[in-house]
């Protein structure tokens, strides 16, 4: 079993909140999700040497909350200064 299988598992046994632990799993993914799509655009990993000093750093992040059906989510929004990166829309 896996760690999220476990969680649901106790959850259930103990008539715990299954939202809440949706809401947990759904904000935890989206995040990874999101420092994927980062180390991607960017070309290399979080604490990689060859990001320094190239003026495209990771330059920290701050949180927004988003409504959700399973409630708020904490997703946090990287800071990229210099990059390439075109939204999908006109702006």
């Amino acid at each position: 079993m896996d760690q999220f299988t476990k969680n649901l598992t106790k959850t259930l046994l103990s008539n715990g909140d299954v939202k809440e632990l949706f809401r947990q799993q759904l904000e935890t993914a989206i995040n990874h999700i999101l420092q994927a799509e980062l180390t991607a655009l960017l070309g290399y990993d979080p604490y990689d040497r060859s990001g320094f000093n190239t003026g495209n750093s990771r330059n920290g992040q701050y949180y927004r909350l988003i409504d959700s059906e399973y409630g708020k989510l904490k997703i946090g929004c990287k800071l990229i200064p210099e990059t390439t990166f075109k939204r999908g829309y006109n702006e």
